[in-house]
C-alpha cells in the first residue's frame, strides 16, 4: 500500500483542500479528505496581493510564500491526524500552492503559484513529489529519490531507471539523467 497526500487551494481563496489517497498498480482509493480555511488575515493579505500585483513588494511576496506553505502543512498535520495515519507511512506530498496571479494571456503567459513546497515537507516530515522536467507536459514523480528516467518517445510513457542507464535501451526511449 502506497500513500500519498495531496493539497490544493484555487483562485477562489476561499481555503485548502487536502485528500489522502491510496494508490496501486490497480487503482486509487481516497482514504480521507478534509478543508481546510485560510485564517482570515492571511486570506485577506492573500486576495489583496492578488488584486493590487502590480504594487505587491518581494518582502510580502515572501512572507505570503511562508504563510501559505504553513498553512497547507497545518492542513497535511490535521487531515493525518484524523485519519489516524502518521507521517512517516505517507510516501510523498505534493502540494499545488495558492494561485496568486493567473495571465494566461500575457506576452509571456504564466501562472504563480506560492507556497513553499521546502516548508511544507519539512514541517510535515514527508518527502515532497518533484517535478519532472522532461519536455511536454508537467509531470510529477513520487520517488524522490535521485535517479533517472526512460521516456518513451512514442506514447510518453516514463519508467525509473533505478541501476545503471544499459548500453542498448529500446529504441523508442530515451534516457532522461537527474539533476
Amino acid at each position: 500500500m502506497s500513500l500519498y497526500l495531496g493539497l490544493m487551494s484555487g483562485t477562489s481563496m476561499d481555503g485548502i483542500d487536502a485528500a489522502l489517497l491510496e494508490i496501486e498498480a490497480t487503482g486509487m482509493q481516497v482514504r480521507a479528505a478534509a478543508a481546510h480555511h485560510w485564517p482570515l488575515s492571511l486570506q485577506a493579505r492573500l486576495r489583496h496581493a492578488a488584486e493590487d500585483c502590480e504594487h505587491i513588494g518581494l518582502t510580502e511576496f515572501g512572507q505570503l510564500d511562508t504563510m501559505v506553505a504553513l498553512e497547507f502543512a497545518q492542513a497535511a498535520e490535521k487531515l493525518l491526524t484524523a485519519a489516524k495515519v502518521p507521517a512517516k507511512a505517507v510516501r510523498a506530498i505534493g502540494s499545488h500552492g495558492q494561485t496568486i496571479l493567473h495571465r494566461p494571456r500575457a506576452e509571456f503567459p504564466f501562472t504563480l503559484q506560492i507556497g513553499d513546497p521546502n516548508v511544507i515537507a519539512a514541517l510535515t516530515g514527508i518527502d515532497r513529489c518533484r517535478p519532472l522536467e522532461l519536455g511536454g507536459p508537467l509531470r510529477f514523480d513520487p520517488n524522490v529519490s535521485a535517479h533517472d528516467h526512460a521516456v518513451c518517445e512514442q506514447c510518453g510513457a516514463i519508467r525509473d531507471v533505478v541501476d545503471d542507464i544499459p548500453a542498448k535501451q529500446p529504441a523508442a526511449f530515451r534516457i532522461v539523467e537527474a539533476p
